[in-house]
């Protein structure tokens, strides 16, 4: 059994439930061809953001937005459907692994991006203003991937062939 508690708008028994939280995933993307099938994209940069659903104060004024990026699978696996399937693959392509290979660089970005801010927040907590440096990190259900499909994801992210796209909060 599950317990809500949140805030509601209107009177019983016509109440509309406000969320707590709000998700935005952001694609940058160039046109890199035009023919007669229609336009073709490339994705340059994406986000995925999972935000608080609340009034202005003090306290969220000083939200860093780092704080708030979320893996585009975990949020895809939450909100029920894929987000852009046709620039970063799809679950049901046929090709017999879980996650696109496109969505496991994402995650991985993703949680590279999140490693570098603790480590950064933790430094300056210290009081020391260098920045942390982390190796790029696998994706966390790393355990599941195969050999082959981490030294892949990890070529395409240090750099031994051209980038497919970068975090935007890089």
């Amino acid at each position: 059994q599950f317990q809500y508690s949140y805030e509601a708008i209107g009177h019983p028994p016509s109440l509309i439930h406000v969320p707590t939280h709000f998700f935005k995933v952001v694609v940058v993307v160039s046109q890199i061809a035009n023919d007669e099938s229609g336009p073709t994209f490339q994705l340059k940069k994406f986000a995925a953001f999972v935000l608080p659903h609340s009034e202005s104060d003090e306290k969220s004024n000083r939200l860093r937005l780092v704080d708030c990026i979320v893996r585009l699978t975990d949020l895809e696996a939450v909100a029920g459907f894929e987000f852009f399937p046709a620039l970063l693959g799809s679950h049901k392509d046929g090709s017999g692994d879980d996650i696109p290979l496109h969505k496991e660089v994402a995650d991985a970005l993703t949680d590279d991006i999140r490693a570098h801010a603790k480590n950064n927040q933790l430094l300056l907590e210290d009081g020391n203003a260098k920045h942390g440096e982390t190796g790029i990190l696998l994706p966390q259900n790393g355990a599941g991937i195969s050999k082959r499909r981490q030294k892949k994801i990890k070529q395409l992210l240090r750099g031994d062939s051209p980038p497919l796209f970068q975090h935007l909060c890089k």
